[in-house]
């Protein structure tokens, strides 16, 4: 006996195998069993996943009722939806977020509270209304090259203040006031 032999039952009463979405509407998909028959099969997924047409879903029916009970080869979505607060944490272990299209957090206010914060990334990009940054101790930034553009007044202030360039220095401007 062949395994698809005996995983597939082929009566007309009962069947275990592969079913294609055709359609797909809330917890009821219309999937093809068994090459053309067409059924309604209600989701009973031990996870949030809502088909798209054309997934391949794992199908299971007895006497007309059909029900989905894995996902073969699904391109549509999973929604992890819960009323209330939401904590998720990996005790003693690390909890590691990755999509292979990015990952994206979103929500009215993100805190984000650590001893230390590492980015590493090949393109920081960076918009806001406004921004502040206070730091305790000493701010170091190093660069390859900076360009600052500041389309009204720039500002800055220290005790004490050193500018060093190996080459040129330029000052451009309608007026300069020194001292």
């Amino acid at each position: 006996m062949l395994i698809s032999e005996a995983v597939r039952i082929p009566t007309a009463q009962s069947y275990l195998g592969p079913g294609e979405v055709l359609e797909a509407d809330g917890q009821q998909v219309v999937v093809r069993i068994a090459g053309e028959e067409q059924v309604r099969a209600e989701l009973a997924l031990a996870f949030p996943y809502r088909p798209a047409t054309g997934d391949l879903l794992l199908v299971i029916g007895h006497e007309g009722d059909h029900y989905v009970i894995g996902v073969l080869n699904g391109t549509g979505s999973a929604a992890l939806e819960i009323q209330g607060d939401v904590r998720l944490r990996a005790v003693e272990g690390t909890l590691e977020l990755s999509g292979d299209r990015g990952v994206k957090v979103e929500g009215p206010a993100v805190d984000v509270t650590t001893e230390r914060l590492t980015i590493l990334a090949g393109t920081l990009v960076q918009k806001c209304t406004q921004a502040f940054q206070r730091v305790r101790g000493l701010l170091t930034m190093r660069a390859g090259r900076s360009h600052t553009v500041v389309d009204e007044a720039s500002y800055s202030k220290a005790r004490n203040m050193v500018i060093v360039s190996d080459e040129r220095v330029m000052i451009n401007g309608k007026q300069i006031h020194l001292g």
